[in-house]
């Protein structure tokens, strides 16, 4: 692109032959394009439920599950309430701005581009109310759910249309990716509770008719029926990128907002190479990442009870299946006790309870188990020399903070981001116990060491993320005014592209 803010709309990435569940995304995006549902395509809307439970492996199958989802299911259909309550009141021609999390890595990408685009111009659509606590002042906020709530009288006609295509589908899909069983009943389920909302999104927008929505994420559960309800409408999408991404962009294409901002010119590479149009793609940064840390390393050691002299290695859970997690921190575990003077931390995905490690934990007390809520990225961080990941985002915000990564290669888990690592960044690759615990050795104690992969790491973040903070929050807002103001909103219609 000769603008880095330059971006024009094309055709999704269409469905490739089924290989393996890695390919979920793109098949069912294809086959359940239609019927559309209010001009909606319920597959789009399908790829937390695919990656999280499919290609992540994160999904439960037993038989009480079946049955619930199967309730669920009905539930829905029969039950639904009729929305009496008043609309709630949207000042029109404003910009939406999306918090589907109050966790600090989406709050932190969303709320700098919220100050870019001037709070007083924006509503916040938000999901959970610990967010509110970290609003502007003065800035406008509405409760997701409650706007989104649809009517049952408009939803169900068009829903009854739909299904039996839907269910036809479903069926044909479960069977030629061979899913487990109960997959199907968890995909009608996740189908009839996304139809309501991509119904009651549609109507939220007929109400306010916003400038543009702005999400983190357009192809998460609740954004992809907001983003496909404006699409229908013609009112400007634009989405983040949220994380890291592995070499296929899982979960990550075909973009279907009008326009998404990578952080730098690595992920843009990565999404074109499975088959995203860059026209739709410009590189924006990350608001949420910065170069240099806030919290002070031996404060946080202290809090921790860790020898402020010593060594602290870190490792970064990841979202893959139990027993590949387990083996992960068992190997981290083994590896750390064969150093002298080094302390070690587990800091857990935002997925996962402490509960499921705890025999490891009293197998290894030396090692600090922490959920991702007992310290803040910025601190865990501050507190580790040596950051060690299997395919977790964690490792690259690590070389961003300066920080020195080790992947671990777990036998049949995908590298995913890990690859990037260690194509990329030059970080080592660990296979086994022995391997890691010389690495760590390595890059701890070695000064030759440490410093030739500190300069491989600061080629990496150059090309993996082009701004950071303040800068990319005010880069990414100008090129999302400019847009808006390139389509005034009398010009919009359905069906043809806002950008």
């Amino acid at each position: 692109m000769a603008d880095r803010c330059s971006m024009s709309v094309s055709s999704p990435l269409l469905s490739q032959p089924a290989r393996s569940w890695e390919d979920l995304v793109p098949v069912f995006d294809a086959e359940l394009a239609r019927p559309e549902i209010e001009g909606i395509p319920i597959g789009s809307t399908l790829t937390d439920l695919l990656v999280i439970d499919f290609i992540n492996a994160g999904g439960q199958w037993g038989v009480a599950q079946r049955w619930l989802d199967r309730l669920r299911w009905l539930r829905r259909y029969f039950l639904v309430p009729h929305r009496s309550e008043e609309a709630i009141p949207v000042e029109p021609g404003r910009i939406l701005v999306t918090c589907r999390s109050s966790m600090a890595r989406f709050d932190d990408l969303m709320l700098p581009l919220l100050q870019a685009l001037s709070p007083d111009r924006c509503t916040v659509l938000y999901k959970e109310p610990d967010t509110l606590r970290r609003l502007p002042p003065g800035a406008d906020a509405i409760d997701w759910m409650r706007a989104v709530r649809h009517d049952r009288h408009r939803w169900r006609p068009a829903f009854d249309r739909c299904w039996p295509r839907w269910r036809s589908c479903v069926q044909s899909l479960s069977r030629s990716f061979d899913l487990p069983r109960g997959a199907m009943e968890r995909l009608n389920l996740i189908i009839i509770v996304n139809s309501q909302m991509a119904v009651g999104s549609l109507q939220f927008l007929e109400r306010c008719r916003p400038a543009a929505i702005v999400t983190d994420h357009d192809r998460a559960r609740l954004p992809s029926c907001l983003v496909l309800a404006a699409k229908s409408l013609g009112i400007p999408t634009f989405t983040l990128q949220h994380g890291a991404m592995g070499e296929h962009a899982a979960g990550f294409v075909p973009v279907i907002a009008d326009g998404m901002f990578c952080w730098g010119e690595l992920p843009q590479r990565i999404m074109t190479e499975a088959g995203q149009d860059p026209a739709k793609l410009a590189i924006g940064g990350c608001p949420r990442l910065t170069r240099e840390l806030l919290a002070e390393p031996q404060a946080v050691r202290g809090r921790l009870k860790i020898d402020p002299s010593g060594r602290v290695v870190m490792l970064g859970t990841s979202p893959v299946p139990p027993s590949q997690r387990r083996l992960l921190a068992t190997w981290f575990c083994e590896a750390v006790y064969q150093l002298d003077g080094v302390s070690g931390i587990v800091r857990l995905h935002p997925s996962e309870k402490l509960a499921f490690y705890a025999d490891i934990a009293r197998e290894f007390p030396r090692v600090q188990f922490m959920d991702n809520s007992q310290m803040t990225l910025d601190e865990s961080l501050a507190a580790s020399d040596v950051v060690v990941v299997q395919s977790s985002g964690l490792g690259s915000d690590a070389l961003v903070n300066r920080r020195l990564v080790v992947v671990v290669e777990i036998p049949d888990a995908p590298l995913g981001h890990g690859k990037d690592l260690i194509e990329q960044a030059g970080c080592p690759r660990a296979a086994s116990v022995e391997e890691l615990a010389a690495w760590l050795r390595g890059l701890l104690f070695d000064a030759e060491a440490r410093r030739r992969h500190f300069a491989a790491a600061e080629r990496f973040v150059e090309k993996f993320c082009a701004y950071f903070g303040r800068e990319s929050a005010e880069r990414i807002a100008a090129c999302i005014q400019q847009h808006i103001t390139r389509a005034p909103a009398e010009d919009r219609v359905p069906g043809r592209a806002a950008i």
